[in-house]
């Protein structure tokens, strides 16, 4: 529950369509394990993969744009390491810069 918090959190401020994850509970004394609540979103919910009463049609459009987001958050995460990696060179530059002394 944990990380499937985590990730929702970490996607509301992207594109990517997901609802708010407004808090985590890790208390295991609430309701006998952790849990997260998240605000409601229109739509359907499919739990067989099949997706039947779907057309073909339909069904290949969901998977495609199912596909298509799970690029564009591959994308957001290499971005992410980016910016990662950018701040940490920054502050080893500013180290060096300042003689090595810790701030």
């Amino acid at each position: 529950m944990e990380r499937e918090y985590k990730i929702i959190r970490s996607l509301n401020d992207t594109d990517v369509p997901v609802p708010d994850a407004l808090c985590l509970c890790e208390d295991n004394d609430v309701i006998g394990t952790p849990f997260y609540i998240m605000s409601f979103l229109d739509g359907r919910h499919f739990t067989d993969p099949a997706m039947p009463g779907v057309s073909g049609e339909e069904r290949r459009a969901l998977y495609v744009y199912c596909t298509l987001l799970w690029a564009y958050t591959c994308v957001l995460e290499k971005q992410k390491q980016k910016k990662k990696k950018k701040k940490k060179k920054k502050n080893e530059t500013n180290y060096k810069k300042e003689g090595g002394k810790k701030r």
